[in-house]
This record gives structure tokens, C-alpha cells and sequence, in this order.
């Protein structure tokens, strides 16, 4: 009997360690996970914000590229109406081949003066082009490059747009000034030339005189027009016309390009927050058992 009283203490003693012991473990093991679930929860915050900041600049890139394949289209088509202009005063104008000497000086000043203006519209086109490469390539993969830099390459693009435009309806105007001006046959002549180095400027097509003499008053038979590829002597490097369409068929591109990457920084942006939801959850059912836990420990 004394055995039985001696045993009956330590036995109960050692199941109570048992259990505070048991508790202590599901105490540290939910202490465990409820750090790392909220660990979790500031990763998935973290790529949350970022994905959102990702998110807005897409947006904004996406509505400029909007807007310059806009403007690029624009351009395009206005270059398709002054070369329907150039080639229907080309068909009008009959040089009289008598006259071309005496109209000859002023002719070569004129041709200086186009000549400037189309290599500043050439600059321009050419503008666009490196400014459509640079506006989205590098940005849509990176949203760490600065917004300064981002507003200034925008300014840029805009202001080459609007620049080639400007030139663009000069240039039309230019060619109806032209067009209204044919009253003899030495503004015939000048006229002629102007339009034949815009034209090959425009397209990269040259224009080629004949040799033959006026015969009578017949300007009809006095030139025959051939047009060429521009692979003669006076072909364009790149005529205004294939940079134009270059520039239209890059803002595409990159209209694309960025449209894709805000679809696929969309879906990103919605998975996390998916996982962000699930790990908030968890958090809350560890914090939940956590504070079940510490109660009945110490209860």
C-alpha cells in the first residue's frame, strides 16, 4: 500500500510534464509557421506594389504608343497624298526643253533651298525611327529607369512627330503652290525640277530627261518621263517614303510589344494578389491558433 501512495504522485507529475511539454511544441511550431507565413505575406506585398507600379507606367507607355502609331499613320498617309500630287504635276507638266537654259540658275538656287528642306525632313523621319527603338524596348522590360527619362524620350517622339507632320503639310502646300503656278513655260521648266528632286526624294524613284529637241510648239513630245528604281546615280539613301512606313510599321510593333507586356504584368499582378489573399488567410489562421494555443497553455 505505502508503493502504491509512493507511485501515484510521480505518475501524475510526469503526465502533466508530458502535456506541457506537448503544448510547448505546438506553441513553437505554430510560432514557426506564423513567421514564415508572414514572411510571405511582406514578399507577396512586396511584388504586389512593384507589379502595380509596373502596372500603371505600362498603361501610360501604352496610351504615348497609342498616340504615336496615330500620328505615325497620319504622316504615312499625308507622304501618299503629296506623292499622288507630285506624280499628277509630274503627268501635267511638259517641259519645254528651249527655255530649261535660261531657267537654269535660278533653278539650281531653288534646288538648294528643297534640297535643305528635305534633308531636315529625312532628320526628322530618321528621328523618329531611333526615338520609336528607344521608347519601348528598353522600357517595357525594366521599370526602374527613371520617369524623367521616360517624359523626356516622350517629348522627344512627340516633338519629331509633330515636326515631320508640320513639314509634311508644308511640303503639301508647296506642291499646290506649285501646282496653280504652271503659267508659261519656264515656270513649266522650274517647277519640273522641283518636283522631280522632291519626288525622288520622297519615293527613291529617279526621273531621267530625254535628249530630244523641241520640235515646233509641241511641249507633248519635247520629254519622256521614265521612272526608275533607286538604283540610279541619284537614288535616296532611304527616301522619305520608306522611312514614313518604317516608322508606322514600328509603332506597331511596339504598340504590341507593350500591349503584351501589360497583358502578362496584368496576369502577374492578379496572380499575386491571388497568393497574397491566400497567404493573408493563412496568417490570420495561424495568428487565430496561435492565440487558441497560448490560452490553453496557460489556463
Amino acid at each position: 500500500m505505502t508503493t502504491t501512495i509512493s507511485k501515484a504522485p510521480f505518475s501524475l507529475s510526469e503526465g502533466k510534464y508530458g502535456v506541457t511539454e506537448k503544448k510547448k511544441e505546438e506553441l513553437d511550431e505554430l510560432q514557426i509557421n506564423l513567421l514564415k507565413t508572414q514572411r510571405n505575406v511582406d514578399q507577396e506585398k512586396a511584388i504586389v506594389t512593384a507589379l502595380s507600379e509596373k502596372s500603371e507606367k505600362l498603361k501610360g507607355f501604352l496610351t504615348v504608343a497609342g498616340d504615336n502609331s496615330a500620328q505615325a499613320l497620319s504622316n504615312r498617309n499625308l507622304v501618299d497624298e503629296i506623292i499622288t500630287l507630285a506624280e499628277n504635276l509630274q503627268s501635267n507638266s511638259k517641259i519645254a526643253f528651249s527655255e530649261m537654259a535660261a531657267a537654269k540658275a535660278k533653278t539650281q538656287v531653288v534646288s538648294v533651298e528643297i534640297k535643305a528642306l528635305i534633308d531636315k525632313l529625312i532628320f526628322s523621319a530618321e528621328l523618329i525611327n531611333k526615338l520609336s527603338n528607344l521608347v519601348i524596348r528598353k522600357k517595357a522590360q525594366n521599370p526602374l529607369i527613371s520617369n524623367e527619362l521616360v517624359a523626356m524620350v516622350g517629348a522627344a517622339g512627340a516633338d519629331a512627330n509633330n515636326a515631320v507632320a508640320l513639314t509634311l503639310v508644308a511640303l503639301k502646300s508647296a506642291y499646290t503652290a506649285l501646282s496653280s503656278g504652271i503659267e508659261s513655260r519656264a515656270t513649266t521648266a522650274l517647277q519640273y525640277n522641283q518636283v522631280k528632286d522632291l519626288y525622288t526624294s520622297l519615293t527613291g524613284i529617279s526621273v531621267a530627261e530625254t535628249d530630244d529637241k523641241l520640235q515646233g510648239d509641241s511641249m507633248i513630245n519635247a520629254t519622256k518621263i521614265v521612272k526608275s528604281k533607286s538604283t540610279d546615280s541619284k537614288k535616296v539613301t532611304k527616301c522619305i517614303k520608306e522611312l514614313l512606313y518604317e516608322a508606322y510599321e514600328n509603332a506597331l510593333v511596339e504598340y504590341e510589344i507593350l500591349h503584351k507586356a501589360s497583358i502578362d504584368t496584368t496576369k502577374q499582378l492578379s496572380s499575386a494578389k491571388a497568393k497574397l489573399d491566400k497567404e493573408e488567410v493563412q496568417l490570420t489562421s495561424y495568428k487565430s491558433g496561435m492565440a487558441a494555443a497560448t490560452a490553453a497553455a496557460l489556463a
